[in-house]
């Protein structure tokens, strides 16, 4: 089902781009600039809660699945009254319409928030994959249908409606939960777990949405189209590992939060295993990039050639990090993290703005630069805590780094001999040919015991609570 969904995924997104256009696109992800601001609260952080706190009794959890509909509600009202002054900001009158479409789904969305954190407490990894799974399928198949049909942004609209709606019946059948009214005496010790996660969410949203508020802001809707489009695109090698492993990670780690030795095994082998796999990947689709646009996705996508080579290889750093908040927040380094991560909110938005001066490429540029260097405070907390060195991280790290260089070496030869007048097609089809079949030799010319560590992350998204393998 995974796989299917992702091909299903990929498919999707280069068709609704050729339908539709940057302006589209850009209208759309002003939209999200805001209503993922209001998303960051729109559960009070009692999902994540949940998991935490494996104690709580059917009484609490109703309780929090009350007050999880109440905030959702009054996330949609605040959509609701921000709607017009939202457009006003941004100078787009058709704003007002698609912010409050999409404002809807905050209550939708609210009554799947705790169905599905317990299914992922109690470590149902496959349900939990099957809902994320025929969501994707209907998801692509109605944007596809829509965009092709004339709807514009439309489709991407109403598409992401649907895909909550669909979500959250799914979610239902497999794990009714009751409501009951919230009293805080009896939930305390989850809201205030929840507010850290708040905090946690909001440097979130401000790192992974600056970049599009600035481009829209300074550089406009057509150019907001295409590095968002790039930014789609980059992530779509480790979109559904990473979704996946967010949500896998919690309840792993926290079963051995309290023993050191375990989570240091862990983290590496899950670290090389998901190197392993999106490395490889993420480096590839910026090398191919340049015919990879014009051939999927028209002329008119062209301006987002660079910025999609820059977001790709900065996604191969982005995609193993995932992993560090993850562990953080479990082992009780949640008021450090908010802390560390304020420092990117702060300093980000800054380097973003900067970076217009030169074009989307330069606000991509500060992803690849500025970004990394953010995160080693991160590293450095949660490896002091279980106690992990930077060498056993850098080990972990080398056969994908090692076997990926080799592969752009060969593939960047590739590039410079292959004819130009040959169809983007047959080019598309040698660098992408050439690239696998170089990675995979390489990784087992010198890495051929290491292929093991891919079992462990295969083993840790198809299980139903099974330890992945050091």
């Amino acid at each position: 089902m995974k796989f299917l969904s992702q091909i299903f995924t990929w498919a999707s997104t280069l068709i609704v781009a050729r339908a539709l256009t940057p302006d589209d696109y850009g209208l759309v992800a002003m939209a999200i600039v805001f209503t993922s601001l209001v998303e960051m609260v729109s559960d009070f952080g009692m999902g994540q809660s949940i998991v935490k706190h494996r104690d709580l009794t059917p009484r609490q959890i109703a309780q929090i699945n009350g007050l999880c509909v109440l905030v959702g509600l009054a996330a949609w009202g605040i959509t609701c009254a921000a709607a017009y002054p939202v457009s006003v900001f941004f100078r787009e009158p058709d704003l007002v319409a698609v912010v409050l479409a999409l404002g809807s789904g905050f209550f939708i969305t609210s009554f799947r928030s705790v169905p599905l954190s317990i299914l992922e407490r109690d470590m149902q990894f496959r349900a939990v994959s099957l809902n994320e799974g025929i969501n994707a399928i209907v998801l692509s198949v109605l944007m596809v249908a829509l965009a092709l049909s004339g709807f514009k942004y439309w489709a991407l609209v109403i598409g992401n409606l649907v895909g909550a709606m669909l979500s959250t019946l799914l979610a239902y059948r497999v794990a009714p939960t009751p409501f009951a009214w919230p009293r805080y005496r009896e939930i305390k010790e989850a809201i205030v777990y929840g507010g850290h996660m708040i905090g946690l969410r909001f440097c979130y949203y401000v790192t992974t949405n600056a970049d599009a508020f600035v481009v829209g802001k300074v550089l406009g809707q057509r150019l907001l189209g295409a590095y968002s489009l790039a930014m789609t695109i980059a992530a779509i090698p480790v979109e559904k590992i990473g979704s996946l492993l967010v949500r896998v990670l919690p309840p792993v780690i926290s079963a051995v939060q309290h023993d050191s030795a375990k989570l240091r095994r862990y983290v590496s082998a899950i670290t090389e295993a998901l190197s392993l796999l999106t490395m490889p990947a993420s480096v590839g689709l910026a090398l191919v990039a340049t015919d990879l646009v014009p051939f999927a996705l028209g002329d008119a996508w062209r301006p987002a050639i660079l910025p999609l080579q820059i977001l790709s290889i900065s996604i191969a750093h982005r995609s193993t990090f995932v992993i560090i908040p993850s562990v953080a927040a479990i082992i009780g380094l949640s008021r450090t993290s908010m802390h560390v991560s304020a420092l990117g909110a702060i300093l980000l938005p800054i380097a973003f703005f900067g970076g217009t001066f030169w074009g989307i490429g330069g606000v991509a540029a500060v992803w690849l630069i500025v970004y990394p260097l953010i995160t080693f405070p991160y590293y450095y907390v949660v490896f002091r805590r279980i106690h992990m060195s930077a060498g056993e991280y850098l080990t972990a790290l080398w056969p994908a780094t090692s076997c990926t260089a080799v592969m752009a070496a060969v593939v960047y030869g590739v590039l410079e001999v292959l004819p130009t007048h040959w169809p983007m097609a047959a080019r598309l089809a040698v660098e992408i040919l050439v690239g696998a079949v170089t990675y995979v030799a390489a990784l087992i010319a010198f890495h051929r015991k290491r292929l093991s560590a891919m079992r462990s992350i295969y083993d840790l998204l198809r299980s139903k609570g099974q330890q992945p393998r050091a």
